[in-house]
């Protein structure tokens, strides 16, 4: 029994190694040194990372050199905190950590009492100094001020040097058919990963599982090429998707679009055909709520415990114009003497009874006035012909040329 257990524990041990070894994290990390007047470290300093927005800390503390790391921090704006004994605190406010970002900071004190600080805020855009991977990062903004067709945030994606394609409805299957040019250069296979998740399927061409909505991405991270052995999956580039959270405060947001006939002109298609004007009605509704959790007299979950969710519903008829060549009437009669060529001259055809072969030859003989004898008429291919509708269109038959149009309907709903 004491061996099964040991067995049992070393499964889970290994289980629990693989998954931090192959997990594909979209969180960042903050490292750098504090240091003093003089550029030496200051060593034991404590340093406090806080987000601004749900005031959730991460701590650590600076080793002999000085130097220190504050690991798996999620995307968003923090304040950073610097205390040792016989140097002034500093304080560093509105400090944006991207997603996947490895940002390195120096950190000067001065001396003073702990009690007295030094506050700095609104610097320059950090250069991420520690990883060599060419990524940018699509923040919210984007997100909000940008038209996004289906408010599918993978059509921001193209907003990347060397990136194309991207977006469609976030229910497509085709919308993950972008072509990294840093990253193999194709079409499709390439990484996408939600919270570190991969959502792809290599079976079918690396298409996505999902797609989340556009109210519930914090940040787009495109890596076209250079990245690390973490996203191996791919012979593209990697996307990866932070999500939202919930905050101190509660937030929502909400969304409608509707869209129907008497609002859209005809197409040039359809007034060229005779056709009426189509019914191509949309309604696309979107909403998103986020804050603390809070049961009043029983939990207070600022600052420790948010709630984000997020529902989007897209619901569209479509009435698309097909056209295509059917048989004309006569055709369906076994004439064509009226018929073109698709070069527009007189088209000819021949009977496949008469073939004979004269030396490296095979001769045809065409049927007389280009009609065929309705005793030659086969029963079956009579039938599907008769299957075919009729030609909306008076003009004289020709090979290739479209002579039936007419409307269709298509509802296609996704939520």
């Amino acid at each position: 029994m004491r061996h099964l257990f040991q067995a049992a524990a070393a499964a889970l041990l290994m289980a629990a190694s693989s998954f931090s070894i192959w997990a594909q994290d979209y969180r960042a990390s903050v490292m750098g040194r504090v240091l003093d007047a003089t550029g030496a470290g200051v060593p034991s300093a404590s340093v406090v990372l806080t987000n601004e927005a749900t005031r959730i800390s991460y701590r650590t503390s600076t080793n002999d050199d000085g130097h220190f790391l504050a690991a798996l921090v999620e995307p968003g704006t923090y304040q950073l905190e610097v205390e040792a004994q016989g140097f002034k605190k500093l304080r560093k406010e509105g400090l944006q950590v991207q997603t996947g970002a490895k940002l390195t900071l120096e950190l000067p004190l001065e001396l003073g009492q702990v009690t007295e600080s030094v506050t700095v805020r609104a610097e320059a855009p950090l250069l991420d100094t520690a990883s060599a991977d060419i990524a940018q990062v699509i923040d919210r903004r984007f997100v909000d001020l940008l038209f996004i067709p289906n408010r599918n945030p993978l059509a921001l994606v193209s907003l990347t040097p060397g990136v194309q394609g991207g977006g469609g409805r976030f229910s497509d299957s085709g919308q993950h058919y972008v072509n990294m040019l840093g990253g193999a250069g194709q079409d499709g296979r390439n990484e996408v990963v939600v919270d570190g998740a991969s959502i792809t399927m290599p079976r079918q061409g690396g298409a996505m599982a999902t797609s989340p909505s556009g109210d519930t991405v914090e940040e787009l991270r495109v890596q076209t090429t250079m990245f690390d052995a973490g996203f191996g999956r791919s012979n593209g580039g990697v996307i990866s998707y932070a999500t939202r959270s919930g905050t101190n405060q509660v937030h929502g947001s909400f969304e409608y679009f509707y869209r129907n006939k008497a609002l859209n002109a005809n197409s040039w298609l359809n007034n060229s055909k005779g056709l009426p004007r189509p019914d191509d009605p949309r309604k696309f509704s979107s909403g998103a709520v986020g804050g603390p959790v809070w049961i009043p007299r029983l939990y207070d979950g600022r600052n420790r415990t948010f709630f984000f969710t997020s529902l989007q519903f897209d619901s569209r008829w479509s009435n698309p114009t097909y056209g295509g060549r059917v048989p004309a009437e006569l055709e369906r009669q076994g004439d064509f003497s009226q018929t073109l060529s698709q070069k527009g001259t007189p088209l000819t055809i021949y009977d496949v009874f008469s073939t004979q072969v004269q030396g490296s030859k095979v001769v045809r003989q065409p049927w007389p006035g280009n009609r065929i004898p309705q005793s030659f008429f086969n029963k079956t291919g009579a039938t599907i012909m008769n299957v075919y509708p009729k030609a909306t269109s008076s003009c004289q038959p020709q090979i290739g040329l479209y002579n039936w149009f007419d409307l269709s309907c298509a509802s296609n709903p996704a939520k």
